[in-house]
């Protein structure tokens, strides 16, 4: 099934762990791969702190990237691969961790279906036959492979981002496969250290009466129309008299009287909610 080009990475974790995305455990890992990601080239310093924390309590990094990036700073290991050619490593990965029978046994027969034959079929992808394709040399690919699964469960593969296999790559579907494939051999999945499934919080049904903010106000033509002041929000809750007005402070409910004119749309005037 060919996936379309903006959903293959997301269309293939799902369709291998029943989950778009998930996240590393790095306050407890052992050993983590990035996999064309660099938190050192991003946007987000708490990233780049929670690397730099792992680095610092001896876990074993792992930089899979063409280029020497700058979060290699914190790595023990720079793995210049060629491009677009991930997935021949991590099915080598695969290979090692299944014919030296250095997976999790009992998570995959807890957790999984069809290993057998995955196992049948990952038998070709030696890390021989990887190294000729992705420019890693066999014996590098299995000393990491077992170095991964002397760590387990506190080992894994980091969710990458666009750069390398989450974006429009013609086998960025199987090559989350591929990352799924090796978490779950390592029986990562919800382990301390390893790979956490995330999913996005719900506020579930707000009181309406608690969280005026979020209700939609339809005042009348006659009343004058929402205004802001000092970061606060008030609501008009009777049309102009006398050029006086009574509003109402939306968070708080408190009664302020404000000064209406005819052509401002932000009266002047208006006194700022101290509650």
């Amino acid at each position: 099934m060919v996936r379309p080009a903006t959903s293959r990475k997301k269309g293939g974790l799902t369709d291998t762990i029943g989950a778009a995305k998930y996240s590393i455990d790095f306050a407890k890992a052992k050993v983590v791969m990035f996999i064309g990601r660099s938190y050192g080239d991003g946007l987000r310093p708490s990233s780049v702190k929670s690397l730099a924390d792992a680095a610092e309590g001896s876990a074993r990094i792992i930089m899979v990237d063409p280029r020497l990036n700058n979060s290699c700073i914190f790595a023990d290991d720079w793995l210049p691969i060629i491009p677009g050619t991930d997935i021949a490593l991590l099915l080598a990965i695969c290979n090692v961790l299944v014919a030296n029978d250095l997976y999790d046994a009992d998570f995959v027969e807890e957790n999984t279906v069809g290993f057998e034959e995955f196992a049948e079929e990952v038998m070709q992808y030696t890390p021989e036959w990887a190294a000729d394709i992705c420019g890693i040399s066999a014996d590098r690919i299995t000393e990491i492979a077992k170095a991964m699964a002397a760590a387990k469960p506190a080992a894994a593969v980091e969710p990458s981002w666009r750069a390398a296999f989450g974006c429009a790559h013609q086998n960025s579907y199987e090559t989350a496969r591929a990352v799924a494939a090796v978490n779950t051999l390592l029986g990562a999945w919800g382990a301390k250290g390893g790979a956490l499934i995330t999913s996005s919080p719900k506020a579930g049904k707000l009181d309406q009466e608690k969280f005026l903010p979020f209700r939609k106000l339809r005042p009348s033509a006659s009343a004058t129309p929402i205004i802001r002041s000092c970061s606060t929000r008030w609501a008009a809750t009777s049309p102009c008299s006398s050029m006086r007005l009574q509003a109402t402070c939306m968070p708080c409910s408190s009664i302020t009287p404000i000064l209406c004119t005819d052509t401002a749309t932000r009266p002047s005037g208006t006194k700022a909610c101290r509650r």
